[in-house]
């Protein structure tokens, strides 16, 4: 496999894994009623899956977290199609895809200095985000699940962003822990799992 279509398989990687932290669309199923027990419970999340929820000084860090993670978004021409905090894991591996997929466009187009940008960004949001708390995230999801779908998602996950940060020489300084308390309020549950990124924001501007 060449540069080109291990990005493109990258980014076909990531869109994948974000699938899979939507939720369900059919309400009743036993996926949709475990994703609901794991990431949306009203009175005790088990498994939150919002990136500031990991932090034991959200509240001083919420708003410039997420503002930080929104720029990112914003740098690359990408705007959110869903009404849904930044910090959603979904949201967070959809953006790597794209960023994956911009990159394979540029090798393909001989554009080499635009492919880097993308790569250090890829860098860049992994030490900063994604691969602070895709640790803890997975190692919850992985204990606390009762379906085996997301027991073999978690393990999935944690397996690809390890060999990404490898690839990427990056070095995030990871979360080992949940809070001690989960701040309820703060965590609501998608009504589906539309993507919030279109094939048209996949092009290289």
């Amino acid at each position: 496999m060449n540069e080109i279509e291990l990005a493109f398989e990258r980014s076909r990687r990531y869109a994948e894994l974000a699938r899979g932290f939507w939720r369900p669309d059919s309400a009743q199923s036993r996926r949709s009623l475990e994703y609901d027990r794991l990431f949306c419970h009203r009175t005790s999340v088990i498994c939150p899956i919002y990136e500031v929820e990991y932090d034991r000084n959200r509240a001083v860090s919420q708003g410039p977290t997420l503002a930080d993670i929104a720029g990112f978004y914003r740098a690359f021409g990408l705007e959110l199609a869903v009404s849904e905090r930044p910090d959603h894991m979904a949201l967070e591996l959809e953006f790597m895809s794209v960023l994956a997929y911009k990159e394979a466009l540029a090798l393909q187009n001989d554009l080499r200095e635009h492919a880097e940008i993308c790569r250090d960004a890829q860098k860049k949001f992994l030490e900063a985000h994604l691969g602070r708390w895709v640790g803890v995230f997975t190692d919850t999801l992985k204990r606390e699940s009762q379906l085996e779908v997301y027991h073999t998602l978690g393990t999935e996950l944690k397996t690809f962003i390890e060999s990404e940060c490898r690839r990427l020489a990056a070095n995030p300084t990871t979360i080992t822990a949940l809070p001690e308390e989960a701040d309820a309020t703060e965590v609501r549950c998608p009504v589906t799992h539309t993507q919030p990124i279109t094939a048209d924001s996949r092009n290289i501007s």
